[in-house]
């Protein structure tokens, strides 16, 4: 399993060329599947990097073929997952049908993404459509830092995007059943019912359908600076609660049917109960990535309690990222899958080697190894750290896991079974979170939580993470003292910068024109900023300049220069 995990993940990491041949390589190591043991690993390992390379020429086969790129075309096809609506346009996913004129050799993408501006008939999940398209090859920014928008159409199965348009033309021709569309009609009832759009019932929609529309953008600072925005979108976390509750709770009326256990033991009906709750929910929050590979990790274990095999917390650890990378083998593209995989590994290493100690010292204690072994990978992504994070996350996670996620939940199914009972206990909800939401909002204000730091080099990520595994061994292990030393180029940043009498230039890509940052030893000018974006937006306060001197520790700029501007 780590022979095949190690080899899928080796693939995605290095750059594409070089994959390519490592996977060629590798086709004659396939045959050491069929050897013996240590020879079979090597086989696994040769597996994993097949399997990535073959799931990326099929994902790269799948995108609109150059030929069609910003052609006018017919489509027909299916609208998948919640659209998003605001006033000027619609955005959603379509699974195509048809497409005029499409290559007959070539497979239809997999999913398309669309715009729809203006005026126009409101789209929802399930139903079957023919518009006028203009569609598009993936691509994003190229800039050396911030959101790669590419990518993420590629680990999240979009091989093209477009816009619609001619609304004369377009045409709908009937809806079909969907999961989509019963998370739609909940989210919609929970809206109705609580007679609002604030931020708390925003959360409340977040919790029990997994769509985040209804959460403002300054609900989300205030939550990423407080480290808690894992507790919204639903992933590893909230599956785990559903079926850890639905488990024990199976368990405990089991037991008390009379000679019931006897023909179908416990510990296997608390299982499939289990794995049934954790499959619901799941659905309901639309088999989101994070929610698949969460899924996938659980089943992992559900199977071995079926099978009633006993596996260590290690092989289940490697189990389940094996599992994880079958079913999707982009996983490593995403923070997700580094940021899941690493947080259950820092709670298997602490747990473990504190047997029986005092449960709130060791809840205490699993925040704070939490907060720093996460912290490399923190920088890495996101290049930002909570201060305040490990100190909210001992009250915000078992009030989620009691009170908050059982509760919305509950709500929301009370108000289809009893609309008065499911209303009170939802308006009861959005009053409690709303009064969080307001008390964090000043907490953050007055502490300032939010720490950013700059895009590290990669030997301050390796020590840093050298220094998070001395920290989190035992008390008394030789080198320890050397932990905190090794963190501190990540924390301060260490970065080259030019030499006096040289002068730096780098260009931004800002989808319209370019931004110069030009860099000496004392000083820097931008030249240019980029175009405007609808709403308000900025390119550069989005994705291309902002966040490139954010990552190079520049908080100073001392001149910026505006070749043009529109009044």
């Amino acid at each position: 399993m780590a022979a095949f995990a190690i080899g899928v993940i080796g693939f995605q990491l290095l750059p594409w060329p070089l994959a390519g041949w490592l996977a060629v390589m590798t086709v004659p190591l396939l045959a050491l599947l069929f050897a013996r043991a240590r020879a079979r690993q090597l086989g696994l390992f040769a597996l994993g990097i097949a399997w990535a390379a073959a799931a990326a020429v099929w994902a790269l086969e799948c995108r609109l073929p150059n030929s069609l790129d910003g052609r006018n075309l017919t489509l027909e096809g299916v609208v998948v997952g919640l659209p998003e609506h605001t006033a000027a346009r619609q955005r959603f996913l379509v699974r195509p049908i048809r497409i005029v004129d499409y290559p007959a050799e070539r497979p239809l993408p997999r999913q398309i993404r669309l715009a729809w501006y203006g005026r126009t008939p409101m789209v929802h999940p399930g139903e079957r459509w023919r518009w006028r398209v203009k569609l598009r090859r993936p691509r994003g920014l190229m800039n050396p830092i911030g959101f790669d928008y590419e990518r993420w159409l590629f680990q999240n199965r979009i091989d093209a995007t477009g816009y619609v348009r001619d609304t004369s033309k377009a045409r709908r021709f009937g809806t079909a059943w969907s999961i989509d569309a019963v998370r739609e009609r909940v989210s919609h009832s929970l809206i109705t019912a609580l007679e609002g759009s604030n931020a708390a019932v925003g959360v409340l929609t977040a919790l029990v359908t997994g769509d985040r529309s209804g959460i403002d953008a300054a609900t989300w600072h205030d939550l990423d600076a407080a480290g808690i925005t894992h507790l919204i979108a639903i992933s590893g976390l909230h599956i785990g609660l559903v079926a850890g509750l639905v488990y024990w709770s199976a368990g405990g009326l089991w037991r008390r049917l009379p000679q019931v256990p006897l023909w179908w033991p416990t510990p296997l009906v608390q299982a499939l109960t289990g794995a049934l709750a954790a499959t619901g929910y799941a659905a309901l929050a639309g088999f989101s990535v994070p929610t698949q590979r969460a899924l996938v990790m659980f089943m992992v274990l559900v199977s071995a309690r079926l099978a009633r095999r006993r596996i260590g917390p290690l092989q289940a650890w490697w189990g389940a990222m094996a599992a994880v990378l079958i079913f999707d083998p982009f996983a490593p593209l995403g923070p997700g899958f580094w940021l899941s995989f690493t947080a259950v590994a820092v709670i298997l290493l602490v747990v473990r080697r504190r047997p029986g100690s005092n449960r709130r010292r060791e809840m205490i204690g699993l925040q704070f190894a939490l907060a720093v072994g996460l912290l490399p990978l923190m920088s890495v992504w996101f290049q930002r750290c909570s201060l305040i994070a490990p100190f909210i996350n001992l009250v915000a996670i078992p009030l989620a896991g009691t009170l908050l996620v059982p509760g919305a939940l509950f709500g929301a199914a009370a108000l289809w079974l009893h609309s008065g009972l499911g209303l009170l206990l939802l308006q009861g909800l959005a009053w409690l979170i709303q009064w969080l939401l307001s008390g964090l909002g000043y907490l953050v204000q007055v502490v300032q939580p939010l720490v950013m730091l700059p895009a590290p080099e990669l030997w301050t990520v390796a020590l840093a993470a050298l220094s998070a595994i001395l920290l989190l061994l035992p008390a008394g292990f030789p080198g320890r003292i050397l932990a905190v030393p090794l963190c501190v180029p990540l924390l301060v940043g260490v970065r080259a910068g030019p030499s006096p009498g040289t002068a730096w230039v780098t260009v931004l890509d800002v989808g319209q024109g370019s931004s110069v940052v030009v860099r000496t030893a004392k000083h820097i000018l931008v030249y240019d900023t980029g175009p405007a974006w609808g709403g308000g937006n900025a390119a550069a306060a989005s994705v291309s300049l902002l966040p490139f001197l954010r990552s190079q520790g520049v908080t100073l700029v001392d001149r910026v220069v505006v070749s043009s501007a529109i009044t």
